[in-house]
This record gives C-alpha cells, structure tokens and sequence, in this order.
C-alpha cells in the first residue's frame, strides 16, 4: 500500500488565512518505517500490523451563529430527551441543553463532511467539555472542509495523517473478523477503533483456549492481506479474548416503534424502526436478523417484505425494507415512549462518539439514553453466523428481546435502527446500526414530515 503524502503547504495556508490555530505538531518529514513489524504481544493480546504515525492537529475556530440555549425554546421532543438523559446524569436539564444542541449540530457538520469529503474522512467523535469534538482525516483538509466546519459556534479538533479512511478502515476491520472467525469458529466479534486507525478485534473468552494453541499471528496476518489486497498491514491490529457473554439476540397506519409480530395476532418478535421511500414506494426499515415474514401490530395486509440491505462480501447490514400493502397509509412518526410521545421525524444523521441517542422497542415498552461507545464497528454475531458492519454501541444495556429494528435517534432525529447487545468490555452494550446505511445499503430515503 502506498503512503499518502502530508500536504502540509495546504494546511499553511490555512494558518496564514486564519482558518486555523495549532495545538500540536508531527515531524515536518515522514520517516521511511520497517514494512516488517513482527507479532507484539503483552501475555493476552496479540498485535499485527504497522504503528500508525502521529497525526497532525489543529484547532478550527467556530464562528458560527450562536444558537438559543434555553430549555423552554426548543421542541417538546427535545425538552423530553434532554430532561431523561439529565436525569441519568443526575444534573439539571438547563445544565445539559448546550451540549445536546451541539452535538446535534455536530453530527450534522460531520454528516455533510462525510458526503463532500468521504474519501479524507477517518473518524469523527463528539467530546464533552472540557475536551473539544474531533475529526480525523487521512490528507490536510480543504477550504471547503475548513468553512463547513467553521460555521459551527464552537471550536473543533482537526487532525490529519491517519493511514487509512472510514471506508478502508471498514474493510480492514471486516477482513480482521473474517480471518479471526476462521481460524476459532464462529464465536462473538466486535471490533473497537482509536482516533489514530489502530483497530483492537475482541472476542469471547470461550475461545481463549483456541486462542493460546491455535492462533498463528503470521497466519491471521496473511489472511487480511489476501482479503484485502495490502502488500502490508497500514495499521495495528490487537486480538484480544474478553470474559464470555451470550449475545443477546433480540427478535424479536405504518410507522416507526411498532410491535412485529411473525404470526398474525401474534405477539412481539421485533419493531419496526423508521417509515422509508424505495423507488417510489413507501414502506418501513427494521432489522436485518429479523425474520422476513413479519405483520404491523399483527394485522396481515399491512406490509410485505422486499429485500435486505446490499452486502459487501463477508460484510452485512442489519437492515431490511417492508413496503406498505394497498391504500394503508405511511406516516413519518414514530413511537419514542409510551403514553402520547409519538414524534415526527425532521431529520436524519449518524451518531457520533460520546454523543447520548435514545432507543425505543416494542418489547421494553419504554426508551432509554445513553452515550454513544463505538461508532461505525463490525462485529461476528455467532448466533446468525454472520458478520455485521456500520455498528454503533451504547454505553448501556436499554435494548431487549424484541426491541430489534426499533428506532434510534434523539429529539426528531433519526440516529440508527436497533440491533440488539452485545457483552464487551465486562458489561452487556446495546448496538444499532447507523442511519445513514438506509440510504447507501437499502437504497432508501427516510420520509420526514
């Protein structure tokens, strides 16, 4: 794989211009690295693959117009969610309102980075105070880049020099499971990423005794280069066993938040996520893993499966479409809790590191917020034997049997579509897929009211 080259004459002038102010900086010359890093490991993980460089970074200054703070100017779906993730804090929601307004405003500036500049973007992550939202790129950003971010009314971390974009780093990551799957069997996956393109693959610890005997290093490298076509690994990658955990598989007028059922009259397998326009028919998105044959509130006639997200080899998408059937009418609304707080959707955008979304599901029969762990991941869910990507993972465990397919999102947002749970780092995470897959893999656009 060839090295990309720094374009630090591109971000000179950007100092020159204004645009931006320094915080810290890499060697001015790339030094030529060892294409031979021979297999690291600290008596658990096992690391493969070449030490990312050190990224450049800078501060862009936001100068954007300053939103009104107050709680009592925003939506009725905002005030909800804001009062329910203070709650969680245990702060007051006024204390909270600048930062929920923010990072919303952030998900969008990154969401547009993403569609103008997808081919420099590596990672992307929203902060809390005191620390500053952050974009990693692989190349010195351009003015367009710089303005989009510079209209926003707070200051952003912007680094650059990162091996590898979003999109290599997916394919990178979905080789990793695929090779490590291989080599144990089909066991749980997930992968986690660092700012700088390092990947960690973490597996359940039921497979450890495979692992100390049976895992080869030289081989797994192999494996990836040949799935990916690298002449040698552009970043680490770390596979390390974590304590056993089951997955937790949740099956589970059209519209988002309601129970599916696989029997008319039936009771809850899963939930429908969000309404969605497909060449021109209307219809709903839930979750891939659920079955296909699957009735509104249990009423038959209702809507009709289609297809399933595209895949891309061994990657999946949790995602499958339902057209509405007839003269039944298709509402952009979804149910976010129980009682009267069913929302219409403004908007759409993908969930952003450290950034609190909510989730509602037919079989919880309640939402629940939390922050935002990993963004964009892959993972192995041995149940179905099939790897998924464009994974995102809560903090904490608010999704349950048949919440699969429900709605991710925050205020009138659509952030994601529920997958279910997974067992990482010592606890049980909820995991969703990101919203903007719905257009890219299910060629589908999200109706808004």
């Amino acid at each position: 794989m060839k090295k990309r080259k720094i374009a630090t004459v591109a971000a000179a002038t950007l100092l020159l211009m204004g645009f931006l102010s320094p915080v810290a900086s890499a060697s001015e010359q790339e030094s030529e690295q060892d294409a031979s890093h021979p297999p690291t490991s600290n008596g658990e993980s096992v690391t493969i693959g070449t030490p990312p460089s050190e990224l450049r970074e800078f501060v862009v200054k936001g100068e954007g117009e300053v939103p009104d703070y107050r709680l009592e100017e925003l939506s009725d779906a905002e005030q909800r969610d804001i009062r329910t993730i203070a709650d969680r804090r245990g702060i007051a929601p006024e204390d909270y309102v600048k930062e929920s307004v923010d990072s919303e405003l952030f998900a969008s500036a990154v969401d547009e980075v993403e569609e103008l500049f997808g081919d420099t973007l590596s990672s992307s992550s929203w902060a809390q105070s005191p620390d500053l939202p952050s974009l990693s790129l692989t190349d010195a950003p351009s003015d367009g880049l710089i303005k989009i971010l510079g209209d926003l009314p707070f200051n952003t971390a912007l680094r650059y020099g990162a091996p590898l974009s979003d999109v290599e780093l997916r394919g990178l990551k979905s080789a990793a499971i695929e090779a490590v799957v291989d080599e144990l069997g089909s066991i749980d996956v997930i992968t986690e990423t660092s700012e700088d393109s390092a990947i960690t693959v973490r597996f359940a610890l039921g497979a450890a005794k495979r692992y100390t005997s049976a895992i080869d290093p030289e081989k797994l490298e192999s494996k990836i280069l040949n799935l990916t076509g690298y002449r040698d690994l552009p970043t680490t990658i770390s596979f390390t066993p974590q304590p056993e955990g089951e997955l937790v598989q949740s099956y589970a007028t059209v519209r988002g938040g309601k129970l599916l059922s696989t029997l008319v009259g039936g009771s809850v397998d899963c939930t429908s996520g969000f309404s969605v326009k497909r060449n021109g028919v209307n219809g709903l998105v839930t979750a891939d893993h659920c079955p296909n044959t699957l009735y509104l509130n249990g009423q038959s006639g209702v809507i009709s499966f289609v297809t399933n997200a595209t895949n891309d080899g061994a990657s999946h998408y949790d995602l499958q479409f339902h057209r509405t059937l007839g003269s039944n009418d298709t509402h952009p609304r979804f149910r976010a809790n129980v009682g009267d707080d069913i929302r219409t959707v403004v908007g759409s955008s993908n969930p952003e590191k450290d950034e609190e979304v909510c989730m509602y599901g037919a079989g919880t029969k309640d939402k629940g917020c939390s922050d935002v762990i990993l963004v964009n991941e892959c993972l192995n869910d041995a149940q179905m034997n099939k790897q998924y990507c464009g994974i995102s993972a809560a903090r904490h465990h608010i999704s349950y049997f048949g919440d699969s397919g429900g709605p991710v999102f925050r205020n009138n947002t659509a952030k994601g579509i529920i997958k279910g749970a997974i067992f990482y780092k010592n606890g049980w995470r909820s995991t969703f897929t990101r919203i903007g897959l719905v257009g890219s893999r299910l060629d589908s656009t999200i109706l808004k009211g």
